[in-house]
């Protein structure tokens, strides 16, 4: 699992969502450009009560293959879908948002990428929002913060001792 992949699962578990990684799918001989089968995955699903979250993560990306990107993720969407997702109850009856969350997005990438339906997000968007909320967890708990997950305790340690400030966000 990559840091982007890590940080928006922690993220989404703390906005409410149940999450799970890494969902393989099999694309079938002659769909793809592949002339045999191939194995594929969803790099992250989360479900709340309302919605679901297909998310596509990239922690870099060649600035000069952004169109064979935006196609790229497009195919791996349509076909998560169509021989993984339609086989998860969870999923049934919610509306479906599809995301490329990626360390860094280029203007380009990002018009491509919404232009196929896709959600283009940055990760330091997320990452903001992640922190504010730490941070007023921490605030309202009067600085005790009880079980957390590693990286929310890193984050929360920083947030203790000054290195995340509120400027910093």
């Amino acid at each position: 699992m990559s840091y982007v992949e890590h940080l928006a699962e922690e993220y989404l578990k703390k906005k409410g969502y149940l999450v799970t990684s890494r969902i393989r799918y099999q694309v079938p001989k002659g769909v793809s450009k592949k002339t045999v089968s191939g194995w594929h995955d969803v790099d992250l699903v989360a479900v709340n009560d309302k919605e679901a979250l297909i998310i596509e993560c990239r922690s870099y990306y060649r600035e000069e293959r952004v169109k064979d990107e935006a196609i790229k993720v497009k195919n791996n969407f349509t076909w998560a879908n169509k021989y993984a997702l339609k086989k998860m109850p969870l999923l049934r009856n919610k509306k479906k948002r599809w995301i490329y969350l990626a360390d860094y997005l280029s203007p380009t990438l990002r018009n491509l990428l919404q232009k196929k339906g896709i959600e283009a997000v940055e990760l330091k968007t997320w990452l903001i929002d992640f922190l504010k909320m730490l941070k007023k967890r921490y605030d309202a708990t009067g600085g005790k913060v009880g079980k957390e997950d590693i990286t929310n305790r890193i984050l929360l340690c920083l947030i203790q001792h000054g290195l995340i400030t509120q400027d910093t966000f």
